[in-house]
């Protein structure tokens, strides 16, 4: 009976040791990052909003109608005139294969669908995903879906998805996407930019390579905002602008100013270019 009894102790010990052994191997790190995280590599431009948003805003989506309505959140990477990105919300694969199938501007190919006369390829990997681009549809799967590498960091991202709009650069290499009107040198010079509007406001954060570039972008936007105020006629505060615009070592941050018409042009101009 004694020996018996040891056998049963060592086991159920072993089989402890297996379970928990196993369960630790083979559990796989949940990953919570937003699809847009594995957008931004080096010179695109991101920018991501709400399909609500993007509505607000005058914009015409140009999806198939069956599709809009279960969309909630608009991805995209721009880059030389080439694009891809992501349309999330709540539906399955099988639904979007479904609809696109019936769909007389869409053709199979693949696993995913061309738009007839468009360069506009489309397919679902996989639920709640809608994954675009322009005739590199495999290359952005691998991008986003097999193979993704996080290139926007947990804190910026979380300012993207809580903004009316956003749009994020990792190395750019010109200004003119976003209607800033600064030279191209100045742009090089940036490791990180950020701009986003949120409830009427306009913020932005530039990290810059050196001082030297971070003073004189942080000159120029100052002096353009001025500007603007000037010709509203408004009373310019020092004060108060010492507060929004600030300048710390390499960092430049609008902490939140009015949408002036220029800004409003902005918004349209990167919609233009995006959408």
């Amino acid at each position: 009976m004694v020996k018996r009894r040891k056998h049963f102790d060592i086991s159920i010990i072993i089989l402890i040791v297996v379970v928990l052994f196993s369960s630790c191997v083979s559990k796989v790190p949940k990953d919570d990052s937003s699809f847009f995280q594995a957008l931004g590599e080096d010179g695109a431009f991101v920018m991501t909003s709400t399909k609500e948003n993007l509505v607000n805003l005058g914009v015409n989506l140009d999806i198939e109608p069956k599709l809009l309505n279960k969309i909630d959140r608009v991805s995209v990477s721009l880059k030389d005139d080439e694009f891809y990105g992501g349309l999330e919300g709540k539906f399955s694969s099988f639904f979007v294969n479904t609809a696109l199938v019936v769909a007389k501007d869409y053709k199979k190919e693949g696993d995913y669908f061309n738009k007839i006369d468009s360069s506009l390829q489309i397919g679902s990997p996989k639920n709640n995903l809608l994954i675009i681009s322009s005739n590199k549809f495999d290359q952005a799967r691998q991008k986003t879906v097999d193979n993704r590498v996080i290139n926007i960091d947990s804190f910026t991202a979380e300012l993207m998805k809580n903004a009316d709009l956003a749009v994020y650069s990792n190395k750019p290499t010109s200004l003119k996407l976003l209607g800033y009107d600064i030279d191209d040198s100045i742009a090089l010079t940036m490791k990180t930019l950020l701009v986003y509007f949120k409830d009427g406001m306009v913020y932005l954060s530039a990290d810059f390579k050196d001082e030297k570039s971070a003073n004189s972008f942080s000159t120029v936007i100052r002096a353009s905002y001025i500007t603007g105020l000037k010709k509203r006629k408004e009373k310019i505060d020092i004060n108060v602008l010492k507060q929004i615009f600030t300048l710390e070592n390499n960092l430049v941050e609008i902490k939140g100013i009015a949408m002036m018409d220029s800004q409003i042009q902005n918004i349209d101009l990167i919609i233009e270019n995006f959408i």
